[in-house]
């Protein structure tokens, strides 16, 4: 029995002795952690905003399964040296400017998604939109419900009509205006007589306007333009005129900023608006815009309708919005928005590079609720 008493105590001497030296040595190596990784400014391990851009606007899929809540690293401990965050301001949408307009003609792919036509409005900034007239009464309602109003859209008006749109009169008579296109360069399309005829009905309905649009400035064209409220330019080439005949330059000139001089001395304070293509002018787009604002127009026309690249990227289009912006004829609006990134290193994950991207993940992207414009 002695014997196994004195056995016991010394078994509780050992452990105890042992005890002492694990405490001491965890509190030297957690004093050492806190010297050598957490005695330092919080701002030390945030991405610059180069990075994050560079980071964040290189992948298409940005907000894949992200976390319902931010977790806020706003000061560093031992529990999330693993994570960093960085706020930036990022474009959120365009809007018109003041005293300008930006209109659309969509592409089909666009004419039959609801959100996508939405999305012209809320997030690219045009006010203005341009209806075909044989299923105008598919799409009208469509706008509406979009956010466009009737003070927003146009209506093209094809050879015949109003003769095969029943009730045409009472269901746009407070529309924008009316559209037809190269009267002249299109015709036997119309006649003089047919477009004398539909100016005074359109005019009949007081509010809509009555607009043209042609690429052959000359006497015969001259004729239409006096039964117009407003004539814009359809080529996007250059065009001269020889012996009274209106030609496409030769050798071929994309550059039409000429003939908008050509109209603007022709038909002064009628040629207010023109067309810019998104399969022709997609380099031209900062030259053209800086040239109508040149001229004063009012308002510039995108035509998107043969953009092929619209079914799968919004590129095009973002490039001609930010020409638009450059130019005074949108306000640009950002957002302010926190990205939180994640150490991908599960086995140090204190030791993440922060310079180096391909060591963080993305885990959350969050809007902070505030709105500025910029200005260019």
């Amino acid at each position: 029995m002695f014997c196994r008493i004195i056995s016991t105590d010394k078994y509780r001497f050992v452990i105890k002795i042992f005890s002492i030296l694990a405490i001491s040595l965890f509190v030297s190596c957690s004093s050492n952690i806190e010297k050598s990784q957490y005695q330092f400014d919080e701002t030390v391990l945030l991405l610059d905003t180069t990075f994050i851009a560079k980071k964040i606007f290189t992948k298409e899929s940005k907000d894949e399964s992200l976390p319902q809540k931010a977790q806020s690293v706003a000061k560093i401990s031992i529990d999330d040296c693993n994570k960093l965050e960085k706020e930036i301001w990022q474009f959120h949408h365009y809007e018109p400017a003041e005293t300008k307009s930006l209109g659309i003609w969509p592409t089909h792919n666009r004419y039959n998604n609801y959100a996508l036509i939405k999305e012209l409005k809320d997030k690219w900034g045009f006010n203005l939109i341009f209806i075909q007239a044989s299923w105008a009464i598919d799409q009208f309602d469509k706008f509406l419900k979009a956010g466009f109003n009737n003070d927003n859209i146009i209506i093209d008006l094809n050879v015949g009509f109003p003769n095969y749109v029943p009730d045409w009169d009472r269901i746009y008579k407070d529309v924008y205006a009316f559209y037809v296109d190269e009267p002249f360069a299109a015709q036997p399309n119309y006649t003089i007589e047919q477009f004398e005829k539909t100016y005074n009905k359109i005019k009949s309905l007081n509010k809509p306007l009555f607009i043209t649009g042609d690429f052959k400035p000359s006497n015969c064209l001259d004729e239409f333009v006096q039964f117009a409220d407003k004539i814009m330019f359809t080529s996007y080439h250059r065009t001269y005129q020889l012996f009274g005949c209106t030609f496409r330059h030769w050798p071929e000139n994309i550059d039409q900023r000429g003939s908008w001089d050509v109209m603007k001395e022709r038909y002064g304070d009628k040629f207010t608006s023109t067309w810019i293509a998104a399969h022709q002018d997609t380099l031209e787009y900062f030259q053209l815009f800086k040239k109508a604002a040149e001229l004063n127009l009012e308002s510039v026309w995108f035509y998107q309708l043969e953009d092929t690249t619209d079914q799968y990227s919004n590129l095009n289009l973002a490039k001609f919005c930010e020409a638009a912006w450059q130019n005074g004829y949108l306000k640009k609006v950002n957002e302010k928005v926190k990205y939180q990134f994640e150490c991908k290193n599960k086995d140090n994950p204190c030791n993440c590079n922060k310079t180096n991207p391909n060591e963080w993940k993305l885990i959350e992207k969050k809007s902070l609720g505030e709105l500025r414009e910029e200005k260019f």
